[in-house]
């Protein structure tokens, strides 16, 4: 069988995407390219939003702030002390200290300015570090201050936690919308080229 038989035989060999005439198809390849790093980033990002959100609220369900009120016959150390030792013994605390009138300070500083005076005075707190694997409730830390004397209010950051976790999702929701939308429009522009690129060689067929 002679060459120009073989040939016919094994038909017309494929030719590029699109069109050898098309003058755009490197910038469409350059488009689709974009689109495809684009999509990816979307993708990155939307698994560290959600990472990130799951490490903040680990980390809230894992602390408690209690905010300790002196009674009448001993000072606000005295009562903090006493809140941070019936705490150490509850079951589902690992650790729990009381902040010092400067670490007080320190905390407040940022939201009233330099000029907070010396005089002012200060709620005591404890912080609370729980089991992560059987954490204590609220109303267990709340009830085991109020059977020791102490007039104290528990805050187990839930109001923060929902917050944090409201505004992870909605990141992950916008940065899965933002990939849904490149992805889509990636697979658009691909499907115009090879599109063109059949209609382009339908004439040689």
């Amino acid at each position: 069988m002679t060459g120009r038989g073989l040939r016919r035989l094994e038909g017309p060999r494929p030719g590029p995407l699109l069109a050898p005439d098309a003058g755009g198809a490197p910038w469409l390849a350059v488009v689709i390219g974009v689109l495809c790093f684009l999509a990816c980033l979307a993708a990155m990002g939307a698994a560290a939003a959600d990472r990130a959100a799951d490490g903040w609220a680990r980390q809230l369900r894992g602390e408690a702030t209690v905010l300790v009120r002196p009674r009448a016959d001993e000072t606000a150390t005295v009562a903090a002390a006493r809140a941070a030792e019936t705490l150490g013994g509850v079951a589902g605390v690992e650790e729990a200290a009381a902040l010092t009138v400067d670490e007080a300070r320190a905390l407040l500083r940022p939201w009233l300015g330099e000029s907070l005076a010396d005089d002012l005075p200060l709620p005591m707190m404890v912080t609370v570090r729980l089991d992560p694997t059987a954490p204590a409730s609220a109303p267990t830390l709340s009830r085991a201050l109020a059977d020791a004397g102490l007039d104290a209010v528990v805050d187990d950051h839930t109001l923060w936690r929902a917050g944090v976790e409201r505004s992870a999702l909605t990141l992950v929701m916008l940065a899965g919308a933002a990939f849904l939308l490149v992805a889509g429009a990636a697979g658009a522009a691909v499907a115009y080229a090879a599109e063109a690129g059949v209609a382009g060689a339908r004439p040689t067929l």
